[in-house]
């Protein structure tokens, strides 16, 4: 009997059509394991989303245009307890790199991105809630 495990869907919080599509695209490389995605626009609509949807992933880009920064990994977390966050970066620098890995950053990507890092990163993230939930 072939058991199929249910992922909270994932949640992309970003204004930017082209990292929506790359995620839309690395999710379905998935197939019948993938996550629905829900996208947001904003900050606000990113915590509702997180608190109501019970997400297993957020992908935070930061070119969201009302995002405080290091700040909203902290609130993410308040709300979801354990919640995995991939920062994308439009500017990679060490130092916010280091500070959103202490916030609990579970993956930093600094763009441009490649899809096949993505598809990556989701992978893994998806692979593990799945061997942790069997």
């Amino acid at each position: 009997m072939l058991m199929r495990i249910k992922h909270g869907p994932v949640i992309l919080a970003s204004r930017d059509s082209g990292v929506g599509a790359m995620v839309s695209a690395a999710l379905a490389t998935l197939g019948s394991q993938a996550p629905r995605l829900s996208a947001v626009a904003s900050i606000a609509e990113c915590l509702s989303a997180v608190r109501l949807l019970r997400p297993s992933v957020v992908l935070l880009d930061d070119a969201v245009a009302d995002s405080p920064g290091p700040h909203l990994v902290e609130e993410l977390q308040a709300a979801q307890p354990g919640l995995h966050i991939v920062y994308i970066a439009s500017r990679h620098s060490l130092d916010l790199e280091r500070a959103m890995r202490r916030q609990g950053v579970l993956f930093y990507i600094a763009r441009p991105m490649e899809s096949e890092s993505l598809e990556s990163t989701l992978s893994q993230i998806l692979q593990g809630l799945l061997r942790t939930s069997a």
